[in-house]
């Protein structure tokens, strides 16, 4: 159970799941999980503070269960609560790949979001290159990307720099 405390250890999981036989693991795996959501849960209903957390907690604290145990169809709705584009970009590489249009609408909203607060360079050119990483793990965004630079590029006309940063993609 070390392995599921504070900071996830791939190695110590490896080695709790091997304590088991497989049909026993995978329950093991299962009740695992459901004690971390009740114990998530309980501290939300506690703390008004960390109800606004909850769904970044189950993410910290489930996520690289559900990467180790291919649960992805758990992992993306985990993702999509929290929905700030740091996120969706760490797992951009695994769902995206499974889950292409639901990462690319999910990436979409998460970088206007991050456009409206973009006010220099350095900041455009971030954006830029995140935007790029995005069209290089989901070819298929490619052509809402290329859309939303453009939508952009008239938005924020009196954005020079981000007009500039804009035409690098």
């Amino acid at each position: 159970k070390f392995a599921l405390e504070r900071n996830f250890s791939e190695e110590y999981y490896r080695k709790w799941k091997a304590t088991f036989t497989p049909e026993e693991s995978a329950t093991e795996v299962e009740k695992a999980i459901s004690e971390i959501q009740k114990k998530i849960e309980r501290n939300a209903a506690k703390s008004k503070f960390y109800e606004s957390g909850k769904y970044s907690a189950l993410l910290y604290s489930l996520a690289p269960i559900y990467m180790e145990e291919q649960f992805y169809d758990r992992l993306l709705p985990l993702v999509k609560k929290v929905n700030n584009l740091d996120t969706c970009m760490r797992y951009l590489d695994v769902l995206g790949e499974i889950y292409p249009k639901e990462m690319t609408n999910l990436l979409l909203v998460a970088l206007e979001h991050q456009a409206q607060y973009a006010n220099s360079r350095p900041n455009y050119k971030d954006l830029v290159h995140t935007m790029k990483k995005i069209i290089h793990y989901i070819p298929q965004a490619n052509f809402p990307i290329r859309n939303l630079a453009e939508k952009w590029k008239k938005e924020y006309i009196r954005r020079p720099a981000m007009v500039q940063e804009l035409e690098k993609l």
